[in-house]
């Protein structure tokens, strides 16, 4: 897996939860849009486990890095991106 050197901020354009509740589990799966290109990006499950304050994702406004596996854009170390009108 190869990891681009820069974080990147973006918003969760799609997501799906793995079973019809309010938890993420590792199943669960989505796309970002990158801010600064337009690209989009894997979301998993597995790296938005614990993240359910975050529910409804679709819209979030997140920071993460940008990982190549295989061919494919996969965002991770996903964090949570507070907006002025947040705080």
């Amino acid at each position: 897996m190869e990891q681009e050197l820069s974080r990147h901020t973006g918003f969760v354009e799609t997501f799906e939860l793995e079973y019809p509740c309010l938890t993420i589990t590792a199943g669960a799966k989505g796309t970002v849009r990158a801010s600064f290109n337009g690209a989009l990006c894997e979301l998993r499950g597995r790296d938005l486990m614990g993240m359910e304050y975050l529910l409804p994702l679709v819209g979030s406004r997140i920071s993460f890095n940008i990982y190549t596996m295989q061919g494919r854009k996969i965002a991770g170390d996903i964090r949570p991106e507070v907006s002025v009108s947040d705080a």
